[in-house]
């Protein structure tokens, strides 16, 4: 018999799953029945440690951990075929890119971008004005979650700055509606579907970070306070996003494959999917990825570092 306990990390924190280990594992011993468990990388990390003279739960509880990698562009473009027939390279590699090619957000990410164009209309450009939208949406998704959580805990006078920048960073990335008199946005400014994404999207997070700097930290801050490693996990994703838009949207056309491969392997894509893996890592290991892409293909970056 097998039993498949699926995604036990869901049950909440990492050490809330070895929890729930420690209380079921005695039932793994039961002869002829044989158990699969499926755990995030934070989780399963722990038995992989057996090398080393340390012992905790996963490894008296499991026999083996067989690590599933995120797919590779390759992969990920077989994946979406399968789903999405015909989708060409430059979307594919777009949804790679932001998913990290983890198949469950590999997927999400492809069911939302097919989606936008019933929003648009005819007009050129419609990898950059697809990208800029879903971009754009991602990164505000996100900073309405980060608000949440660094909020939830009493702010100081500074933090209290720094939501209320996030706030109006939401706003002035929302879509322009010239019958919203609450759009920050000019009446004048780019539309978000003219193709100005990139240059919409940096001048309001460079205000955000402008806005950190000056109440005293930025991006690579760190300390004892969670709400600063929650700030530094948000300018590290602002970032990525940053530099997926000034990519994707920076350009008349996506890039054939020479001249993917003339930016040599700081140049290349997967790199990119690679940073949005090491976001969950090392909010600095992923900024020398996207400091090492920016460069290979001549991208500026967000002045954030400070």
């Amino acid at each position: 018999m097998l039993i498949v306990i699926d995604e036990i990390d869901r049950i909440g924190t990492a050490e809330q799953a070895r929890s729930l280990l420690t209380e079921i594992k005695s039932v793994f011993g039961i002869p002829h029945v044989y158990f699969l468990i499926s755990v995030a990388e934070d989780v399963g990390a722990g038995f992989v440690r057996r090398g080393i003279p340390v012992r905790d739960v996963i490894d008296s509880s499991l026999d083996d951990v067989v690590h599933i990698e995120p797919r590779t562009l390759d992969e990920s473009n077989e994946i979406i075929q399968n789903r999405v027939p015909g989708l060409t390279l430059p979307f594919v590699a777009l949804a790679h890119c932001l998913s990290g090619g983890i198949t469950r957000d590999l997927i999400r990410c492809t069911r939302r971008m097919v989606m936008i164009p019933e929003q648009l209309g005819p007009g050129e450009g419609r990898l950059r004005r697809i990208a800029g939208m879903l971009l754009i949406e991602e990164l505000r998704e996100t900073l309405a979650g980060f608000r949440v959580l660094m909020g939830s805990a009493e702010s100081s006078p500074d933090w209290a700055a720094r939501l209320d920048e996030i706030r109006s960073t939401i706003l002035r990335l929302r879509p322009y509606d010239a019958n919203d008199a609450n759009n920050p946005n000019d009446a004048e400014a780019p539309r978000p579907d003219d193709g100005h994404d990139a240059v919409r999207a940096r001048e309001a997070v460079q205000r955000l970070f402008d806005a950190a700097t000056a109440a005293g930290g930025g991006a690579g801050t760190a300390g004892p306070d969670d709400r600063h490693g929650h700030w530094d996990e948000l300018t590290a994703y602002s970032d990525f996003v940053l530099t997926l838009i000034d990519f994707f949207t920076g350009r008349e056309e996506f890039p054939a494959g020479p001249v993917i491969r003339s930016a040599g392997p700081d140049g290349d894509l997967q790199r990119l999917a690679e940073a949005r893996l090491e976001l969950g890592v090392s909010p600095a290991g992923a900024r020398l990825l996207l400091e090492r892409f920016r460069k290979a293909w001549n991208i500026p970056g967000v002045g954030a570092v400070g």
